[in-house]
């Protein structure tokens, strides 16, 4: 389906550049445009037939010289859009017919299911593969009463309000799922499936960086991550608030839509 969906967008952006290309070669002059490159300065010629040397274009015809050349550039770009365009559509008529590789274990019975090593696990198998290697937390769980939509006990009610965007998008996590690096063991706030990536991310939310001990333990846990190739932007989302700055929840949403969707 994403393959599907990136060959129709990529269609439509297809189309718009040769309907726009189309139009500006229906008004571009007639000729073509021929360069010698000079010390001096390049000149230019326009030519209106092939093996010519073309009239000699000076300065004050500029605008004609940058005509002819967007004309040539504007050609170059019509046929190859219209090449990929035809190898797309080519590409879509396949799978608006046949299921891809992919699906072949999906079409099996369940008896056959279990007897065969698939070459991509479902989307079910992936995530019920995921959550048995990204278990929650077992001990030393929050007592709180502070409780998401999905269950969990956290321990801010900036925990609940990320968990419960997390829970109404649809997305697969758990809270506190145990990372071992090393010699320590940290337990991320949440550790999150991106399931059209099928890639992991982290989530730390940091409440009290008015406090320099926390401040101080939580530099050293990032950059322990960092070490361990868990690094912000790439595949961890750091959220933050102080006193005197206070948690914006609207990040929440412009995060999941960029790395977690």
């Amino acid at each position: 389906m994403w393959l599907e969906n990136n060959i129709n967008n990529r269609i439509k952006e297809l189309e718009r550049i040769i309907s726009e290309k189309e139009k500006a070669l229906a008004c571009a002059p007639e000729g073509a445009l021929k360069i010698h490159a000079r010390k001096g300065g390049d000149r230019y010629y326009m030519v209106m037939e092939a093996n010519s040397d073309g009239i000699y274009l000076p300065k004050s015809e500029i605008v004609t010289a940058r005509e002819l050349a967007q004309k040539s550039y504007d050609q170059k770009v019509l046929a190859s859009a219209k090449a990929e365009l035809n190898a797309l559509r080519h590409a879509q008529n396949f799978y608006s017919k046949k299921s891809p590789a992919e699906d072949c274990f999906g079409n099996l019975s369940q008896q056959r299911q279990k007897l065969v090593h698939p070459i991509r696990l479902t989307e079910e198998q992936f995530i019920e593969k995921w959550k048995r290697e990204h278990p929650p937390r077992s001990e030393g769980k929050p007592r709180t009463d502070l409780k998401t939509k999905k269950g969990d006990l956290v321990r801010s009610r900036a925990e609940v309000l990320i968990a419960d965007h997390l829970y109404m998008d649809q997305l697969v996590y758990q809270f506190e799922t145990p990372l071992i690096l090393g010699r320590h063991v940290f337990y991320p706030d949440f550790c999150i499936l991106n399931l059209r990536r099928r890639k992991t991310f982290f989530w730390e939310h940091f409440g009290l960086l008015d406090d320099p001990d926390y401040l101080e333990d939580n530099m050293f846990k990032l950059n322990t991550y960092a070490k361990n190739g868990i690094i912000i932007g790439k595949n961890l989302i750091v959220t933050y608030e102080t006193a005197m700055n206070p948690f914006n929840t609207a990040q929440i949403d412009q995060l999941i839509q960029t790395f977690l969707v």
